[in-house]
């Protein structure tokens, strides 16, 4: 069981290197993609080999920093649409704001009723009036990502936080976590 998820974490800091020391954009969005999917993949095959995948969720999020983002980030690069890495010198003369959805946007039936979405220094804002309804979920699955100037929004730790560096925060918590999940029945 662990030797599978052992696997999965070398494959994740090789392609990180590689996307940390890829001289081409493409190269850099290519390699921090499959360090996304080997990242969640330490994750993912643990939970197809325990009774309680309850028990290895509540460890993912005890000593995986970011795992809920990767997670997302994850199933948007591989069911959806590849995310877009920027160039850095795209973001140093101009201010680059990115979302992918799904995400419905409703004004309801009431008059002067509305949604609304924004992407403020502070995270998104969605704000309705009467019956108007935004709904982050339309077809039951992951939520929208946002991106700002090549930063992520992560929702559960209300900040924007750099793909790679997301990656760095997940991996240092593996350890801790392959330990825990290895006293799994």
């Amino acid at each position: 069981m662990i030797d599978a998820a052992i696997t999965h974490l070398r494959r994740a800091h090789a392609f990180l290197d590689e996307a940390v020391g890829a001289h081409r954009i493409e190269d850099k969005s290519r390699y921090l993609a499959s360090a996304v999917e080997s990242a969640v993949g330490i994750v993912e095959v643990l939970l197809s080999q325990v009774a309680d995948k309850n028990r290895v969720y509540e460890l993912a999020d005890r000593h995986l920093p970011r795992y809920r983002l990767l997670k997302r980030v994850r199933i948007h690069e591989f069911h959806r649409s590849p995310l877009p890495v920027f160039p850095p010198e795209l973001l140093a003369r101009t201010r680059v704001q990115y979302m992918q959805g799904p995400v419905s946007l409703s004004t309801g039936t009431t008059p002067y009723s509305s949604a609304s979405m924004t992407l403020t220094p502070s995270g998104p804002k969605y704000e309705t009036t009467g019956s108007g309804k935004v709904d982050r979920s339309p077809h039951g699955g992951e939520k929208e990502i946002w991106i700002s100037n090549g930063e992520i929004w992560d929702d559960r730790t209300s900040d924007w936080v750099a793909l790679d560096t997301a990656l760095g925060q997940f991996l240092a918590g593996t350890g801790e976590f392959l330990r825990a999940a290895s006293l799994l029945p």
